[in-house]
């Protein structure tokens, strides 16, 4: 697989191949750097939906605290 292929097929994390193959001028073709890349990606991708739907439960618990204090301190 050359890096071309690599960003296609890895999407969001692209940048950080680009950064890891100029830094550190990796061979990308080897099978073992693609299975570490994979086990990368693995984590990122994670991390992304682990932080999203925290966020979602802080963004929606926090909307039912300031309903429950207003209905509670203004009426």
């Amino acid at each position: 697989m050359d890096l071309r292929a690599i960003k296609k097929f890895y999407g969001r994390s692209r940048v950080l191949y680009e950064r890891l193959a100029e830094f550190s001028s990796i061979k990308l073709e080897t099978t073992k750097t693609i299975k570490y890349l994979d086990k990368i990606t693995i984590l990122i991708n994670g991390a992304f939906a682990i932080a999203k739907v925290f966020s979602y439960w802080g963004f929606y618990f926090r909307k039912k605290v300031e309903w429950f204090a207003g209905n509670i301190f203004f009426y």
